[in-house]
């Protein structure tokens, strides 16, 4: 992606910057006795001030890749693309290994936030480039919303278990055990698991479908921090069906995370 120098947004820069920060702050405030509580995580159900960073974070990956390729003259290369993928991914598989260095390939954590933060980087760029305009986006965002929430409720495990949003317990527990190679972080569950990582690319494409809509309408703050309300009420309203939680990303907490980062926006 080359060609013509890069268009700025000084308000996601700043969001941006502010992101990063709270990962930070969040990551090295000490052990849990010592941690502020809204700066932990919530252990199931719930959401506190520290599960809003990595979302929002995700929210602006999708709200980035619209600017990096819609400006005219905007060379894609697919071979840039792809590397700055793997190397995410290979670089969050390399700090794991860090904090527990192992030769034992099943010892080895292939998940993580780097690695899900590739995934989704990749699948919007796909999305930005297949289509202009912001329908595409929000309508595969909805979809895979869609999806995730009947698997959730609905469908149980091959092996005759019940619908379930237990911790380790359900289709997601499964897939987790089944399908993902080496250590899986939480024994029978990972915090980014196989089923989660669906509702979390669905924050990604809710940012290119912003970024789509703000940059083709010249939409005003009031409109957008409307939409972020209105995102938020709808998350809001999910949670008599489906709990605020981080760890399954369901689709009350994908709506709330978005609405609140999109709101967050308006205001910068």
């Amino acid at each position: 992606m080359s060609g013509v120098k890069p268009q700025r947004d000084q308000s996601l820069d700043s969001f941006r910057g502010i992101d990063v920060l709270l990962m930070i702050l969040v990551n090295v405030q000490g052990n849990g006795h010592s941690a502020f509580p809204m700066l932990k995580h919530a252990e199931w159900n719930g959401l506190t001030f520290a599960d809003l960073v990595f979302p929002v974070f995700l929210l602006i990956v999708g709200l980035s890749a619209p600017l990096a390729l819609d400006r005219p003259g905007a060379i894609i290369s697919w071979t840039a693309i792809i590397r700055r993928t793997v190397l995410l991914f290979l670089i969050g598989v390399g700090l794991s290994w860090l904090i527990r260095p192992t030769l034992d390939p099943n010892m080895i954590r292939w998940t993580g936030v780097l690695q899900r933060i590739a995934i989704v980087y990749l699948i919007c760029i796909m999305v930005v480039v297949l289509r202009r305009g912001a329908g595409l986006a929000a309508g595969l965002a909805a979809l895979l919303l869609a999806i995730h929430t009947w698997l959730l409720l609905d469908v149980g495990t091959p092996a005759g278990g019940r619908p379930s949003m237990e911790p380790g317990m359900g289709i997601s527990g499964w897939l987790d055990q089944n399908f993902i190679p080496g250590r899986v972080l939480r024994k029978t569950w990972e915090p980014e698991g196989v089923l989660s990582t669906l509702p979390a690319i669905a924050n990604g494409l809710i940012g290119v479908a912003i970024m789509r809509w703000i940059k083709g309408r010249d939409v005003s703050n009031i409109r957008l921090m409307l939409a972020g309300i209105g995102m938020l009420i709808s998350g809001l309203a999910l949670t008599a069906v489906l709990p605020l939680n981080k760890n399954l990303w369901t689709a009350s907490f994908a709506l709330v995370t978005c609405g609140i980062g999109t709101m967050f926006l308006a205001s910068l």
